[in-house]
């Protein structure tokens, strides 16, 4: 198994997420279509208060909940990654938190990727993202 299947096995007791055999085979790919799950994403915090995606699309106004699906989006200088990226916890290291804003999120679930602990661990990559709250600090 690798990594990422293993650190979701230990994550099963949240209601939110399933059991792993009812929607990831041996090798941590989903069987199973829209599987909802929670997580937290890093926002840009725009002057006029409105919030957006850090980096690819990052001209879209995202409005608290407000279903959006993922929109493919090359971005030059960034790896092609469909889908929306979103973390287990409201923790990503390697990102400045100048002008950002963590949002708990609602997502369906269309991957998992391993990433460094520098990189915060796991993302989740969704098919859909539904903001539920901003978290303030």
């Amino acid at each position: 198994m690798s990594n990422a299947t293993d650190w979701l096995e230990n994550m099963i007791d949240d209601a939110r997420i399933m059991p792993l055999d009812k929607w990831l085979d041996k090798h941590g790919k989903l069987i199973e279509e829209d599987v909802k799950m929670q997580g937290y994403k890093l926002f840009r915090r725009r002057k006029d208060g409105s919030i957006g995606p850090l980096f690819i699309n990052k001209r879209q106004r995202i409005n608290i909940g407000v279903e959006y699906p993922y929109e493919e989006c090359l971005t030059k200088g960034f790896k092609f990654r469909p889908g929306w990226h979103i973390c287990r916890q409201p923790f990503a290291p390697h990102l400045s938190k100048r002008d950002r804003v963590w949002a708990e999120v609602d997502f369906t679930l269309m991957d998992v990727m391993d990433r460094p602990a520098s990189q915060g661990g796991v993302w989740y990559l969704g098919s859909t993202l539904k903001v539920k709250k901003l978290i303030e600090k």
